[in-house]
Protein backbone atom coordinates (compact mmCIF):
# COMPACT_ATOMS: atom_id res chain seq x y z
CA UNK A 1 0.00 0.00 0.00
CA UNK A 2 2.86 2.38 0.74
CA UNK A 3 4.35 1.88 -2.70
CA UNK A 4 0.96 2.58 -4.28
CA UNK A 5 1.05 6.06 -2.80
CA UNK A 6 3.55 8.04 -4.92
CA UNK A 7 4.03 10.57 -2.09
CA UNK A 8 5.01 7.99 0.52
CA UNK A 9 8.66 7.87 1.68
CA UNK A 10 8.86 4.31 0.38
CA UNK A 11 7.63 5.11 -3.13
CA UNK A 12 9.83 8.18 -3.36
CA UNK A 13 12.88 6.23 -2.16
CA UNK A 14 12.26 3.38 -4.59
CA UNK A 15 11.84 5.80 -7.48
CA UNK A 16 15.04 7.62 -6.51
CA UNK A 17 17.13 4.44 -6.40
CA UNK A 18 15.68 2.98 -9.59
CA UNK A 19 16.16 6.20 -11.58
CA UNK A 20 19.85 6.54 -10.78
CA UNK A 21 22.23 6.53 -13.76
CA UNK A 22 24.46 4.21 -11.74
CA UNK A 23 21.72 1.73 -10.89
CA UNK A 24 23.27 -1.06 -12.94
CA UNK A 25 26.58 -0.59 -11.12
CA UNK A 26 25.03 -1.33 -7.72
CA UNK A 27 24.76 -4.89 -6.47
CA UNK A 28 21.61 -6.01 -4.66
CA UNK A 29 22.93 -5.18 -1.18
CA UNK A 30 23.87 -1.63 -2.11
CA UNK A 31 20.53 -1.03 -3.78
CA UNK A 32 18.79 -2.03 -0.55
CA UNK A 33 21.15 0.07 1.54
CA UNK A 34 20.60 3.17 -0.60
CA UNK A 35 16.86 2.54 -0.58
CA UNK A 36 16.76 2.22 3.24
CA UNK A 37 18.66 5.48 3.73
CA UNK A 38 16.54 7.29 1.14
CA UNK A 39 13.36 6.09 2.89
CA UNK A 40 14.80 7.37 6.18
CA UNK A 41 15.47 10.74 4.57
CA UNK A 42 12.03 11.13 3.02
CA UNK A 43 10.32 9.99 6.25
CA UNK A 44 12.15 12.53 8.41
CA UNK A 45 12.92 15.56 6.22
CA UNK A 46 10.50 18.49 6.69
CA UNK A 47 7.72 16.19 7.94
CA UNK A 48 4.99 17.46 10.25
CA UNK A 49 3.95 15.48 13.31
CA UNK A 50 1.89 15.98 16.46
CA UNK A 51 4.51 18.33 17.91
CA UNK A 52 5.90 19.90 14.74
CA UNK A 53 3.29 21.85 12.78
CA UNK A 54 5.68 23.44 10.28
CA UNK A 55 7.67 21.70 7.57
CA UNK A 56 11.11 22.15 9.09
CA UNK A 57 14.01 20.91 6.92
CA UNK A 58 17.14 19.31 8.34
CA UNK A 59 19.81 21.81 9.34
CA UNK A 60 22.19 20.20 6.81
CA UNK A 61 22.01 17.12 4.58
CA UNK A 62 25.36 17.17 2.83
CA UNK A 63 25.53 14.67 -0.07
CA UNK A 64 22.26 12.97 0.90
CA UNK A 65 20.51 11.59 -2.19
CA UNK A 66 23.52 12.46 -4.31
CA UNK A 67 25.34 10.14 -6.67
CA UNK A 68 28.20 9.71 -4.19
CA UNK A 69 28.45 6.44 -2.34
CA UNK A 70 26.01 6.52 0.57
CA UNK A 71 28.92 6.06 2.99
CA UNK A 72 30.01 9.58 2.02
CA UNK A 73 26.72 11.13 3.12
CA UNK A 74 26.72 13.34 6.19
CA UNK A 75 26.36 11.43 9.45
CA UNK A 76 26.88 7.98 7.89
CA UNK A 77 29.72 5.72 9.00
CA UNK A 78 30.59 2.52 7.19
CA UNK A 79 32.93 -0.43 7.59
CA UNK A 80 33.94 -3.15 5.12
CA UNK A 81 31.64 -6.15 5.16
CA UNK A 82 33.28 -9.25 6.63
CA UNK A 83 31.80 -11.39 3.85
CA UNK A 84 31.89 -9.23 0.72
CA UNK A 85 34.32 -6.45 1.56
CA UNK A 86 31.79 -3.87 0.39
CA UNK A 87 31.19 -0.82 2.55
CA UNK A 88 28.14 -1.24 4.77
CA UNK A 89 26.42 1.22 7.08
CA UNK A 90 27.31 0.74 10.75
CA UNK A 91 26.25 4.09 12.21
CA UNK A 92 23.78 6.92 11.60
CA UNK A 93 24.70 9.98 13.63
CA UNK A 94 22.61 13.08 13.06
CA UNK A 95 22.29 14.95 16.33
CA UNK A 96 20.73 18.42 16.37
CA UNK A 97 19.60 18.23 12.73
CA UNK A 98 15.91 19.16 13.17
CA UNK A 99 14.94 15.68 12.01
CA UNK A 100 11.18 15.22 12.35
CA UNK A 101 8.66 12.57 11.29
CA UNK A 102 9.47 9.07 12.53
CA UNK A 103 12.05 6.41 11.82
CA UNK A 104 10.60 4.21 9.05
CA UNK A 105 10.55 0.42 9.23
CA UNK A 106 12.67 0.34 6.07
CA UNK A 107 15.77 0.98 8.18
CA UNK A 108 15.49 -2.67 9.22
CA UNK A 109 17.02 -3.57 5.84
CA UNK A 110 20.34 -2.59 7.47
CA UNK A 111 19.75 -4.64 10.63
CA UNK A 112 22.73 -6.95 10.05
CA UNK A 113 25.26 -4.12 10.03
CA UNK A 114 23.74 -1.17 11.92
CA UNK A 115 25.43 -0.82 15.32
CA UNK A 116 24.77 2.78 16.29
CA UNK A 117 21.77 5.08 15.93
CA UNK A 118 22.43 8.55 17.32
CA UNK A 119 19.57 11.01 16.80
CA UNK A 120 19.48 13.09 19.98
CA UNK A 121 18.16 16.66 20.07
CA UNK A 122 15.79 16.41 17.13
CA UNK A 123 12.02 16.59 16.55
CA UNK A 124 11.23 12.90 16.07
CA UNK A 125 7.79 11.79 17.25
CA UNK A 126 7.19 8.07 17.75
CA UNK A 127 4.67 6.13 19.80
CA UNK A 128 2.78 2.84 19.72
CA UNK A 129 3.48 0.59 16.74
CA UNK A 130 6.05 3.04 15.35
CA UNK A 131 8.42 2.03 18.17
CA UNK A 132 8.43 -1.58 16.99
CA UNK A 133 11.13 -0.71 14.45
CA UNK A 134 13.72 -1.02 17.24
CA UNK A 135 12.80 -4.62 18.01
CA UNK A 136 14.21 -5.69 14.63
CA UNK A 137 17.59 -4.00 15.09
CA UNK A 138 19.15 -6.92 16.93
CA UNK A 139 22.76 -5.83 16.38
CA UNK A 140 22.28 -2.34 17.75
CA UNK A 141 24.83 -1.39 20.42
CA UNK A 142 24.16 2.32 20.83
CA UNK A 143 20.76 4.04 20.82
CA UNK A 144 20.82 7.75 21.60
CA UNK A 145 17.52 9.58 21.15
CA UNK A 146 17.48 12.08 24.00
CA UNK A 147 15.40 15.24 23.62
CA UNK A 148 12.86 14.08 21.06
CA UNK A 149 9.17 13.17 21.35
CA UNK A 150 9.36 9.45 22.13
CA UNK A 151 6.06 8.52 23.77
CA UNK A 152 5.60 5.40 25.91
CA UNK A 153 2.89 5.14 28.56
CA UNK A 154 4.14 1.91 30.15
CA UNK A 155 7.64 2.77 31.25
CA UNK A 156 10.32 2.10 28.64
CA UNK A 157 9.59 0.91 25.08
CA UNK A 158 8.94 -2.82 25.00
CA UNK A 159 10.79 -3.01 21.68
CA UNK A 160 14.14 -2.44 23.43
CA UNK A 161 14.08 -5.04 26.18
CA UNK A 162 15.38 -7.95 24.07
CA UNK A 163 18.18 -6.10 22.25
CA UNK A 164 20.85 -7.97 24.17
CA UNK A 165 23.78 -6.30 22.39
CA UNK A 166 22.86 -2.81 23.55
CA UNK A 167 25.59 -1.07 25.52
CA UNK A 168 24.15 2.43 25.65
CA UNK A 169 20.54 3.64 25.89
CA UNK A 170 20.00 7.39 26.15
CA UNK A 171 16.35 8.43 26.21
CA UNK A 172 16.42 11.44 28.52
CA UNK A 173 14.08 14.38 27.90
CA UNK A 174 11.33 12.47 26.13
CA UNK A 175 7.73 11.60 27.01
CA UNK A 176 8.20 8.27 28.80
CA UNK A 177 5.53 7.68 31.42
CA UNK A 178 4.48 5.13 34.01
CA UNK A 179 6.30 2.29 35.75
CA UNK A 180 9.08 0.24 34.16
CA UNK A 181 7.97 -3.37 33.80
CA UNK A 182 9.44 -5.98 36.19
CA UNK A 183 12.29 -7.89 34.58
CA UNK A 184 12.71 -5.25 31.89
CA UNK A 185 16.51 -5.28 32.12
CA UNK A 186 16.93 -9.06 32.31
CA UNK A 187 18.24 -9.33 28.74
CA UNK A 188 20.14 -6.04 28.77
CA UNK A 189 23.17 -7.25 30.68
CA UNK A 190 25.68 -5.51 28.41
CA UNK A 191 24.42 -2.01 29.20
CA UNK A 192 27.10 0.36 30.42
CA UNK A 193 25.06 3.57 30.03
CA UNK A 194 21.40 4.02 30.93
CA UNK A 195 20.18 7.61 30.82
CA UNK A 196 16.44 8.17 31.22
CA UNK A 197 16.34 11.39 33.23
CA UNK A 198 13.73 14.13 32.81
CA UNK A 199 10.81 11.97 31.77
CA UNK A 200 7.57 11.08 33.58
CA UNK A 201 8.56 7.64 34.83
CA UNK A 202 7.21 6.48 38.16
CA UNK A 203 6.96 3.52 40.49
CA UNK A 204 9.83 1.39 41.77
CA UNK A 205 12.99 0.47 39.92
CA UNK A 206 12.86 -3.14 38.66
CA UNK A 207 15.13 -5.46 40.64
CA UNK A 208 16.72 -6.54 37.34
CA UNK A 209 18.48 -3.16 37.15
CA UNK A 210 20.63 -4.14 40.12
CA UNK A 211 22.04 -7.14 38.24
CA UNK A 212 23.51 -5.15 35.34
CA UNK A 213 27.17 -5.83 36.06
CA UNK A 214 28.52 -3.68 33.20
CA UNK A 215 26.68 -0.54 34.27
CA UNK A 216 28.86 2.56 34.61
CA UNK A 217 26.39 5.43 34.19
CA UNK A 218 22.85 5.46 35.55
CA UNK A 219 20.98 8.76 35.19
CA UNK A 220 17.39 8.60 36.43
CA UNK A 221 16.80 11.99 38.06
CA UNK A 222 13.78 14.20 37.35
CA UNK A 223 11.33 11.32 37.33
CA UNK A 224 8.99 10.06 40.06
CA UNK A 225 10.73 6.85 41.10
CA UNK A 226 10.56 5.53 44.64
CA UNK A 227 12.88 2.92 46.09
CA UNK A 228 14.68 1.93 49.28
CA UNK A 229 18.11 3.50 48.93
CA UNK A 230 19.73 1.25 51.55
CA UNK A 231 18.29 -1.84 49.85
CA UNK A 232 19.52 -0.60 46.47
CA UNK A 233 23.10 -0.18 47.71
CA UNK A 234 23.03 -3.56 49.44
CA UNK A 235 21.56 -5.36 46.45
CA UNK A 236 23.21 -3.74 43.44
CA UNK A 237 25.86 -5.80 41.65
CA UNK A 238 27.63 -2.91 39.93
CA UNK A 239 31.37 -3.67 40.07
CA UNK A 240 32.18 -0.95 37.52
CA UNK A 241 30.61 1.65 39.80
CA UNK A 242 32.36 0.22 42.83
CA UNK A 243 34.46 3.25 43.68
CA UNK A 244 31.93 6.04 43.87
CA UNK A 245 28.23 6.55 43.35
CA UNK A 246 27.17 10.10 42.49
CA UNK A 247 23.63 10.85 43.57
CA UNK A 248 21.83 14.05 42.55
CA UNK A 249 18.93 15.18 44.76
CA UNK A 250 17.68 18.40 43.26
CA UNK A 251 20.66 20.78 43.49
CA UNK A 252 22.45 18.58 46.03
CA UNK A 253 25.03 16.05 44.89
CA UNK A 254 26.15 13.30 47.24
CA UNK A 255 29.31 11.32 46.58
CA UNK A 256 29.14 7.91 48.28
CA UNK A 257 32.04 5.48 48.63
CA UNK A 258 30.64 2.05 47.86
CA UNK A 259 33.62 -0.24 48.42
Amino acid sequence: EMFNNPESPQARALNWVASSEKYDDYDGDQRLQRYALAAFFYATYAVRNAYVTQQVPWTTAEKWLGEEHECEWEGITCDPSATTGNRVVTSIELEEHRISGEIPLDIVLMRETLRSLILSNNLIFMEGDALEVFSYLGNLEVLMMADNYIVERNGLPESLRNLNKLKKIILSYNLLQGAIRPGYFTNLGKLTHLEIESNYLSGSLPSSIYEMEQLVYLYIRRNDFHFNFHHALATANWPNMCKYLHLWLGKIRLQILLC
